[in-house]
């Protein structure tokens, strides 16, 4: 065997070392993160129960308007529509416990998504990157969002303001009662 040869073998063994050193590590890094394996799962657990939410939401919230709309057009009077209806705002299932349960799934969903980008390690300041930026201004455009519907519906529907005054805007937390 000549020189180079052997030089060339000793670099093959060289690189099979090394690459069995590389899967020894992705094997030992699985084993290591098992606990990070459990914070995945809890992450994908909290988004899709907060899909999952959103979709009740806005299903609900769908239900309600067209029932209530259907009877209006009938030519009834709000005050004349049977209860929840005559209110003229939703107050049934998750809109009993939380004034905007679909905005607030929205953005659960969306801090879901700035989770699973922190824990993939895609950060340049500490917990922070620029996936940030899209979360902070949906939460943002949410807020301004309800504030003006809020406005709509209380100068619309007299028992509104009474509705805020029991339920929290997002978190679902007080059931109304009138």
């Amino acid at each position: 065997m000549t020189a180079a040869q052997a030089q060339e073998a000793g670099n093959g063994e060289k690189a099979k070392e090394k690459g069995a050193k590389c899967r020894n590590d992705i094997f030992s890094t699985t084993k290591i993160g098992r606990d990070e394996m459990m914070k995945q799962k809890v992450k994908c657990r909290y988004c899709g129960e907060a899909i999952v939410y959103e979709t009740v939401a806005d299903s609900q919230q769908m239900k309600f308007q067209t029932e209530k709309h259907r009877m209006l057009k009938e030519g009834k009077k709000l005050e004349e529509l049977p209860e929840p209806y005559n209110l003229g705002f939703n107050t049934v299932g998750l809109w009993n416990v939380s004034r905007h349960p679909n905005y607030f799934a929205e953005q659960a969903i969306w801090v879901c998504l700035y989770l699973f980008a922190i824990a993939a390690g895609v950060v340049e300041y500490g917990i922070f990157n620029w996936t940030i930026i899209p979360c902070l201004l949906l939460i943002l455009l949410f807020m301004g969002s309800s504030v003006l519907g809020e406005a709509i519906s209380s100068s619309k529907y007299p028992l509104y303001k009474d509705y805020q005054k029991k339920v929290f805007k997002y978190l679902p937390i007080i059931r109304y009662k009138k």
